[in-house]
């Protein structure tokens, strides 16, 4: 997978439209393997796609821009300011906490299926199998 960012001097673009550069991070598993810099080209979303962007990182973005990366299969994330690395990676982090939580709810709380009781679980105010077996 990857993720681009509208990029301009080392920051995200505000403007996703007049960004004149778009730095594409690549994905393998839980790290980023590459990046690179290249230069917007025009339609924007189309181009992004043909890199093998499914992410888009950037400041403002209008309505219709937004469509045109849905419809290309884009997630966009607008509202993004700042170092362009330091957001990417602050979204990146995001995910796999989320993938990880989401691996954890289908296989049920770990301390259980270890052997331990519910009770000593640090987690049970918030697990579904505790609150299951009340």
């Amino acid at each position: 997978m990857k993720i681009a960012a509208a990029y301009e001097n080392g920051q995200i673009c505000q403007n996703f439209g007049q960004a004149p550069q778009f730095k594409l991070y690549t994905i393998e598993g839980d790290r980023i393997v590459q990046m690179e810099v290249v230069d917007a080209q025009e339609p924007r979303a189309a181009f992004l796609k043909g890199q093998g962007a499914g992410l888009l990182v950037c400041g403002r973005l209008d309505m219709a821009a937004q469509m045109e990366l849905l419809q290309a299969g884009i997630a966009p994330f607008p509202g993004a300011y700042g170092d362009a690395d330091m957001q990417v990676g602050a979204l990146f982090v995001r995910m796999l906490e989320s993938e990880k939580k989401t691996r954890e709810e289908e296989a049920g709380c770990a301390e259980t299926q270890a052997g331990s009781s519910c009770e000593s679980c640090a987690h049970k105010d918030t697990c579904a199998d505790y609150a299951a077996k009340k």
